[in-house]
């Protein structure tokens, strides 16, 4: 009893790891598809619809193509590295290195500081343009 039971979920077990795996096969070709379809539409979108459809602001101003150009470069991007992810083989090494924990944290403290510095710099200048405008 209990070896036909075992012998039954063993069966279950193996037929959802052959779904599974043809599953992982239909994702990856989605995701390579949906990849080059964002890709073509952002790039579309950057060589044709934003340009002629968004006027050039007066000088002086911020142009308004700003967000759009900035929200589709994001976009090909992303789009990109799903191409790429789509593309490797399942048992491929990762492309970035795997840090230690404390490498990490140096690395976060490091990035943090340096929003930061970027950030005062970008406010002393702010205060000036303000001050010399008044």
């Amino acid at each position: 009893m209990v070896l036909a039971a075992m012998t039954v979920m063993r069966e279950r077990s193996v037929d959802f790891a052959r779904k599974l795996s043809k599953g992982r096969k239909t994702m990856k070709r989605a995701d390579l598809i949906s990849g080059i379809v964002l890709a073509v539409f952002g790039l579309m979108m950057l060589a044709f619809v934003i340009p002629l459809q968004i006027e050039q602001a007066p000088t002086g101003y911020v142009s308004p193509r700003l967000v759009p150009n900035l929200a589709m470069i994001i976009i090909v991007g992303l789009s990109g590295l799903l191409i790429v992810k789509s593309l490797r083989k399942a048992g491929a090494p990762p492309l970035l290195r795997r840090c230690s924990v404390f490498t990490q944290r140096i690395d976060c403290v490091a990035e943090v500081s340096a929003v930061f510095i970027v950030a005062l710099v970008l406010f002393g200048l702010a205060h000036r343009l303000v001050r010399e405008s008044f």
